[in-house]
């Protein structure tokens, strides 16, 4: 049976910096799946890598049996692969709902498609009370939303989220949880996830895969994973490991 998205020894240079190395995994269609490391191990190096921002050194990317490495990132979009940024750069000059349009119109030229689309995402992420408000107005948690509006309306089958959580309070950062399991259960969108915020990370995830220094370090179930002494040594820190 063919994989829904595999990675095989994956590597992507920067002179002689090997930001992502040998890296392989496998993901199953359905799963959500956590990318957890610290600061500098690869994590977006390597989404970049899955949607063709770089094309890697050497290695395979497939998509349901396909090889996409090296693609340009609008054909892997239109393949079915979105993603989110840990920066989020809505078009701050734009309206909520003008904002997911742009991204709407990559699945269909009609304007009245793209806009009932748009808006039933801003449903579901309950902004739709905000769709004709600037995007420059939004609170971090909105613009958090709005970012994943934009990579929902593009209707992906494969979604990375890139630090979602980061920069949220706390009732936020539970509501997303909810939201990226919502995703999931009735969007019918398999995820691979970085995030820092381990209880979202432990709540949500399938799998953990853990990189360090650009190499896979470790994978498994979540609890298994933090209790590895790599991983705790790599990236949980000692207090954890005692905890």
């Amino acid at each position: 049976m063919v994989p829904f998205f595999k990675i095989e020894h994956l590597e992507k240079r920067f002179g002689g910096l090997a930001a992502v190395n040998n890296v392989s995994m496998t993901i199953g269609e359905g799963e959500i799946v956590g990318l957890i490391g610290p600061n500098g191990a690869g994590k977006t190096t390597l989404f970049n890598v899955i949607t063709g921002v770089y094309a890697p050194k050497r290695g395979k990317v497939l998509l349901k049996g396909q090889d996409i490495a090296g693609l340009k990132p609008e054909r892997i979009c239109a393949m079915g692969i979105g993603r989110t940024f840990q920066i989020v750069k809505p078009f701050s000059s734009l309206t909520v709902l003008d904002n997911v349009l742009v991204a709407a119109y990559r699945r269909t030229a009609s304007r009245q498609e793209a806009t009932d689309a748009a808006m039933d995402i801003l449903r579901f992420l309950a902004l739709d009370e905000k769709s004709a408000t600037l995007a420059a107005h939004l609170t971090l948690a909105q613009k958090k939303r709005l970012e994943m509006a934009r990579a929902l309306a593009t209707r992906p089958i494969f979604l990375l989220l890139d630090e979602t959580l980061a920069g949220l309070n706390h009732t936020e950062i539970d509501r997303m949880i909810e939201t990226v399991q919502q995703v999931r259960e009735r969007r019918g969108v398999t995820i691979l996830a970085v995030e820092h915020v381990m209880r979202a990370v432990m709540k949500i995830s399938d799998r953990v895969v853990v990189m360090d220094e650009g190499k896979k370090i470790a994978e498994g179930p979540p609890e298994e994973v933090v209790r590895k002494p790599e991983v705790i040594k790599a990236y949980l820190g000692d207090d954890y490991g005692s905890a």
